[in-house]
């Protein structure tokens, strides 16, 4: 699964992000919509990151343990995810135009030697920023079934978190 995710970062490197979906169940479309200007959201589903000229699909995968992966065209059910584009105000609005620079792949003492969070390092006109996608509840990552996204700052135990692969022109550590 490591191998998988990082190769499916590898073609959007240093790609623009022109757009950023979020893939809910039906039944968590309503509390994702209020929540789009949050800068954490937690909901069972999937992303879509859409970049130039490519677009990556992240959701988790259930196994030994539920854990970060790129989403195959079986991962749902049709009709199960709802697309919701993020909210162009607000802290995911920014990340617009950015242009994607590194990615770390992390892991949690839950799902040993497994992705739980993706941090990404963006650039754009307004400088440096940065957001993640991971599993887990709430504002942590780690083993779990729910997605987990935050912009603007790390997950609350972003400490927990181990430094498995790092991917692009930097190589990316929690700050």
């Amino acid at each position: 699964m490591m191998a998988d995710l990082a190769t499916a970062y590898r073609p959007v490197m240093g790609k623009q992000l022109n757009a950023l979906t979020w893939l809910p169940i039906q039944v968590d479309e309503a509390d994702l919509r209020r929540s789009l200007e949050a800068p954490f959201l937690c909901y069972s589903g999937a992303v879509t990151l859409d970049f130039e000229g490519c677009a990556l699909s992240l959701t988790w995968s259930s196994g030994r343990s539920c854990t970060l992966g790129p989403m195959a065209e079986d991962s749902w059910r049709p009709g199960t995810l709802v697309e919701v584009p993020a909210s162009p105000e607000g802290p995911w609005g920014a990340l617009l135009g950015t242009t994607l620079q590194a990615v770390t792949l992390y892991g949690h003492d839950s799902a040993p030697g497994r992705i739980v969070a993706a941090r990404h390092e963006v650039l754009g006109p307004d400088g440096p920023a940065e957001f993640w996608i991971g599993v887990g509840r709430g504002r942590s990552m780690r083993e779990g079934d729910d997605l987990v996204a935050c912009v603007g700052g790390a997950p609350e135990n972003a400490k927990e978190l181990k430094p498995l692969t790092p991917i692009g022109q930097t190589d990316a550590t929690i700050s």
